[in-house]
């Protein structure tokens, strides 16, 4: 919100386009995880890499948005 009240202009919808792969990319990655450290160690280097993935678009897409703002 502004000073005066008013909201502002909402999210960058480049950004917005990138989040659901990323959070998507997260989930995914920490469910196997967890299945792959309880049950099922076949996929837990899956799940890792899951979660790389979604870090490494994460960390684009913010890298990205602070460029744009420069």
């Amino acid at each position: 919100m502004t000073d005066d009240g008013a909201r502002g202009p909402g999210p960058d919808p480049r950004w917005a386009r990138w989040l659901p792969a990323f959070v998507t990319l997260e989930i995914g990655g920490a469910v196997l995880v967890l299945l792959g450290v309880t049950r099922a160690p076949s996929v837990l280097g899956v799940g890792v890499a899951l979660l790389v993935a979604g870090g490494v678009l994460g960390v684009a897409g913010f890298v990205r948005e602070v460029r744009r703002r420069r």
